[in-house]
């Protein structure tokens, strides 16, 4: 199935946010979604939540997950020990069948002697 990808450019989008205001700015719910991802003026975000008020729970979400930083870095920890885990096991595997190749070459060369 083919997906057509859009890349939108944040740091842009918020100049031209901050240059024609949010009542200006915002036209349609994309214009929502990009303001509340990329906007950090108290301001501007107390006014989106007072115009779109179902993104203040969202925001919430967002403001706890990272207020326990320590917490989410802990779990990235134990995914990346998970990968290294994983990576080690791969390169034993790959090193084994290197061993496993050559102890047959020197296999059939004490064979044709």
């Amino acid at each position: 199935m083919p997906q057509e990808f859009i890349y939108i450019a944040l740091d842009i989008f918020r100049i031209i946010l901050h240059n024609r205001g949010i009542a200006a700015g915002i036209h349609n719910e994309l214009d929502v979604w990009l303001t509340f991802l990329c906007e950090d003026d108290p301001e501007m975000i107390v006014d989106l939540f007072t115009k779109y008020p179902y993104f203040k729970s969202l925001y919430k979400d967002m403001y706890y997950i990272c207020e326990d930083l320590e917490d989410i870095m802990g779990h990235f920890s134990k995914e990346l020990e998970e990968m290294d885990k994983n990576t080690v096991q791969y390169m034993i595997e790959e090193m084994q069948q290197d061993i496993e190749a050559l102890q047959e070459r020197i296999d059939q060369k004490r064979r044709n002697k």
